[in-house]
């Protein structure tokens, strides 16, 4: 799963979401935990910001891979990507 997750959900919205719209998490689900915590350490980020004056920059990476994953994409065949 990627950052993207921390947006949410838009049902009645076909546009591109930007980094100011913030979509439906359901609190209850599973999996909630994790674009939840994300938000929550913006949050603390800006926070930190405010009080202390510290320079805070918010990186929001999509579909990022880790090392060695194109080894492995590219090992398998053509008809399995």
């Amino acid at each position: 799963m990627s950052s993207m997750e921390m947006y949410g959900t838009f049902n009645e919205r076909t546009a591109p979401v930007t980094e100011n719209d913030l979509g439906y998490i359901n609190p209850l689900a599973i999996r909630s935990n994790y674009p939840e915590s994300k938000r929550l350490c913006e949050n603390m980020c800006v926070a930190y910001n405010s009080e202390y004056g510290v320079n805070v920059k918010i990186a929001r990476l999509a579909q990022t891979f880790g090392a060695g994953i194109l080894k492995l994409i590219c090992k398998k065949p053509t008809e399995d990507l």
